[in-house]
This record gives structure tokens, sequence and C-alpha cells, in this order.
């Protein structure tokens, strides 16, 4: 456009050029953006989830009006911001409203929660895309490495002079069940009871079956609360093999050691084994945790082997099959209460792990080649072409 309006209705010469951001009027924007999206006033905008997403459209436009002269110029000038050159500046801005749209969620649950009847398509991906986003606070993750520690170091004792601790294993049913915890208590925060929210859930793919945006969304969902696991498990390992003792053994806030049970009095004397003991055993779990590695990306190797061994009508049959037992995996995961979805989990079995596998290396594929399936070109009695795929480098299922 060649000329716009002011706020309060005073014409600008129409040879005077449209307002546009530049690297430094854009970054004071966003600044401002994430000092100003007030949390109060979103949260007491009203009960409704579109309440408080309104209020922060609200503040987004008042904080725009503070850098431009007409908000209309200043939509058009964010809608016409290069990803390639501003993403950094944009990713910022998106994560400062999202966080301040969830936070104000979770400031509190509205008076009344639906209870009955079907969860409707708007309050699905509300839901959906709210957990998503929760997942980016800090809060979130300190809040799973916190529930990771607790079982990792909160049973510490020393017995023999050899420092003991939890598992890893047990740390992570913990960060589990707090995922669970997380997502009920946005479910209420968005109106829906907890306990009927996790039965709609349940039917999600039945009740969308055929909306790409709700299962998209869904998926995302369940990859995302995935590799929020992964991610804790990640954050304490890297720690482990980088950090020096005072890393791997949590500290009181006087900067003392916690530990539950001492069986000598003398526990300054036994130091020295103690730490030894716990570097031995930490040792004997990342030689663990490497040997794990390594039968899964030989596992990978195998199934895509098999997986770039069929032609293109058996292929696309068994990925067909293969998103089915999926679908169904994943709906009756949803459908379990969540006290118990940290057991469910575990019953995955060897054939459904190897179909999980082939459909997730396979989506990688097609995501790697700008979301188009590769075409797979094979010579006849050929060894299929692992080396040349870069698809089986080890990469886990749930990545």
């Amino acid at each position: 456009m060649s000329s716009f309006t002011t706020s309060d209705a005073s014409p600008l010469l129409a040879e005077d050029p449209p307002f546009q951001f530049d690297q430094t009027t854009f970054e004071a924007f966003v600044a401002d953006l994430e000092s100003n999206l007030d949390l109060d006033a979103i949260a007491g905008a009203g009960d409704r989830p579109e309440d408080k997403r309104a209020k922060v459209i609200e503040l987004q436009i008042e904080v725009l009006e503070n850098h431009c002269l007409d908000i209309a110029a200043g939509k058009a000038a964010l809608g016409k911001l290069n990803a390639a050159e501003y993403g950094p500046l944009m990713d910022r801005m998106n994560l400062a409203v999202s966080c301040a749209y969830v936070r104000g969620l979770l400031r509190g649950k509205p008076e009344t929660l639906k209870e009955s009847g079907e969860m409707t398509r708007e309050e699905c991906i509300t839901f959906l895309d709210a957990c998503v986003a929760m997942l980016d606070l800090k809060e979130t993750s300190d809040a799973l490495r916190a529930e990771f520690k607790k079982a990792k170091f909160g049973t510490q004792q020393v017995v023999d002079g050899a420092l003991k601790s939890g598992d890893g294993m047990s740390g992570m049913r913990l960060v589990h069940e707090e995922i669970v915890r997380m997502q009920t208590t946005m479910l209420e925060c968005c109106g829906i009871q907890a306990d009927f929210g996790v039965s709609q859930l349940g039917l999600v793919r039945t009740t969308f079956a055929g909306d790409e945006e709700v299962l998209q969304k869904l998926d995302t969902f369940v990859e995302r609360m995935a590799k929020a696991g992964r991610d804790v498990l990640k954050f304490y390992e890297e720690g482990r093999s980088m950090g020096s003792l005072a890393d791997k053994v949590p500290m009181q806030d006087d900067g003392t050691t916690r530990v539950v049970k001492v069986s000598h009095k003398e526990v300054d004397s036994d130091a020295p084994s103690a730490q030894k003991g716990n570097i031995e055993m930490k040792e004997r779990e990342e030689r663990k945790q490497m040997d794990m590695a390594r039968q899964m990306a030989v596992m990978q190797q195998d199934i895509l082997a098999e997986l770039l061994s069929w032609d293109e009508e058996e292929r696309k049959e068994q990925l067909a099959f293969c998103k089915q037992v999926r679908d169904e995996f994943v709906q009756q995961a949803m459908s379990v209460p969540p006290a118990q979805r940290a057991a469910f989990m575990t019953t995955v079995n060897p054939d459904l792990q190897r179909k999980l596998i082939m459909l997730k290396l396979w989506d990688d594929m097609v995501a790697r080649n700008g979301g188009v399936a590769p075409e797979i070109k094979k010579t006849k009695g050929a060894n299929p072409p692992v080396e040349k795929a870069d698809e089986g480098d080890g990469r886990s299922i749930a990545r």
C-alpha cells in the first residue's frame, strides 16, 4: 500500500513509504512484547481459553501501537518479515506469546467444567496446542527434571562406604506421571473435567478420523510428550558424562550433600571410596546405555533394509498396516486412566515396536524429502542400499 492512516485518522502524505521493521526496530518490538504481556490481565480475562487468547491479542496490539503509527500497517509489516532473515526473532516473538497464553491458562480453572457430551473440535485443538506450548515453559522442564531427580537421588544412602541411589527407570516413571498430571491439569484449565477429557482423548482418532489437522496435532502432541521425557534423561546423561561428582550428587540449598541414611559415624573417612563406588556405578550405567543404543541402531538398520527391499506396492501396504497399528496403540494409550498409563507403556511387544520403528523411519525419510515419499530405485537382485541411506543412523523411534 502507498499510504495509510494514523490511529487518529490524520492522513499521511501519499508518497510516504509504508511502515516496515528492520532488525533494530523488530528486536525492540519483541523485547517490549516479552516484558508487557501481563499475566494477571490474561488470567483475569475470563474463564474460557478464547477469552485469554483474545486478551493476548489485545496486549500484542497495544505493544504494536507503541512501535508504529497504524495498526494495520504494523500487522502488514509483521506479515512481510522474511523468516530467513528474522527467523530467531520471530521464534522469540511466537514463544513469548504462546508462553504468556499458557501461563494465563494455568493461573486458574473455570468455575464450571464440561463433564458430559463430546469434546468439540475446537476444544480438542485448544487442549492439544496448549499442552505442546506448555512444554516450552522453563517451569515445565524444571518440574520434570525435579521428578527425575527424586528417583535418581532422592533415596541416596552411604552403605559400607559406597553411595547408593535410585535408578533411571524409576526416574522416568515419575517423569511420565508428572507429564500425565500436567495434561489433566491443562484439561481442566481448558474447561474440561479431567476424567471426561481423558475418555474423550481416547476417541479422537475415531471422532475426527478424516480431519487431517486434528490428527496431525494429536501426533505432534504425542511426539512432544515423549520427547519431553527423553530430554530429561538426556539432560542428566550429558551432565553425568561431562560433569564432576558435584554435578552428579544433589546439593541442598546450603551446599551440603543430602544423605538419607549413614551406616557409619565417620562418613568423611569413607568419602573417597564412596566417590569411587558412585563413579563405577555410573560407568556401568553408561556402558549399558551405549549397548542399548548400539542394539537399537542395528535393529533400525535391519528394519530399514527390509523397508527398502520391498517394491512400491508392498511397501505402501506394509506402511498402511503399520500406521493402523500405531493409531490403535495411541488410541489405547489415551484411553487408559492416567495412573495406569505408565504401566501400559511398558507392554510394547517386539513386533509392535518393530512396526512403530519402521513407520518412524519412513516418516523421517519423507520429511527430509520435502514431505514427498522418496523414489526407491533398486537394481534387481541387489542388496538394499542401506549404507547409502542416512535414515538408518541410529535414531531412536520416538525422536
